[in-house]
């Protein structure tokens, strides 16, 4: 990707990669030297800084992306997945939003399907992968959410099949938007309550007749109607407003086919 970059910007730029210089008494010697030091800069940037402090010393351009080449090329790619799956698994929600915890899983899994792409060829194979790799982030993402969303947490493990983890994570969010936010739920984990739950001591307003295609979660899933009134809200289930009943209300009450 370095000699993608570099050569993108000047095929000139990229003969510093793998050439050697010419004489120091040649006319062209101080543009080379130019150059060879905007590339030199450009590599010490684009290497993680634990490691770029050790590398300032080689003299040109050259010997160091060949001393790159040589220490890190064989298995680099493994080492840098071992390390995104590390990453992964170490990432927590740690009480900021759903959506900043979810954009930042997002990334790493971003980088790993980068690359460590799907390698089977068979058909049946590549499904088999796919849905294997989508557990794993259903898997990283559940366990990754605060210790409030445990009973939501276990309602989709009961699922069958198993959702994605877009569709789990859309799951999520909308419990809160359907029912409304409780008291308990600090103003700083919502951007903003309008239009998305009921006012404290108000059931939402809505028609018996619900349209189920407006309030999807995950494949076919919708919301069920709320029609009475208990602590400020409202569910077929009875459950009030507190943040046990609301979180020990199984999914499948909250939601239905």
């Amino acid at each position: 990707m370095i000699r993608v970059a570099i050569g993108g910007k000047s095929k000139a730029l990229l003969s510093h990669l793998t050439s050697d210089p010419p004489s120091q008494d040649k006319e062209s010697y101080e543009q080379w030297e130019q150059e060879d030091l905007i590339v030199f800069s450009w590599l010490i940037q684009n290497i993680e800084p634990t490691i770029a402090g050790n590398l300032t010393e080689y003299p040109t351009a050259k010997m160091l992306w060949d001393a790159l080449v040589v220490t890190y090329s064989s298995g680099r790619d493994k080492l840098q997945t071992f390390n995104l799956h590390v990453k992964a698994n170490d990432i927590k929600q740690n009480d900021s939003t759903l959506e900043e915890f979810w954009i930042t899983l997002q990334g790493v899994w971003g980088e790993i399907d980068r690359i460590d792409p799907n390698p089977m060829k068979c058909p049946d194979d590549i499904k088999t992968y796919a849905r294997i790799r989508s557990e794993q982030k259903l898997f990283q993402f559940l366990n990754a959410l605060d210790q409030k969303y445990e009973s939501i947490k276990r309602e989709i493990l009961l699922l069958e099949p198993l959702p994605s983890a877009e569709a789990a994570y859309a799951t999520v969010q909308q419990c809160f938007r359907l029912v409304g936010y409780p008291e308990w739920w600090a103003d700083g984990h919502k951007k903003s309550t309008k239009g998305l739950g009921p006012k404290k001591g108000r059931a939402p307003t809505t028609d018996k007749n619900i349209d189920r295609k407006t309030a999807t979660g995950f494949g076919g899933v919708a919301a069920t109607r709320i029609d009475e009134e208990v602590e400020g809200f409202s569910m077929e289930t009875g459950t009030g407003g507190k943040k046990e009943d609301i979180l020990k209300t199984p999914i499948n009450q909250l939601y239905s086919n």
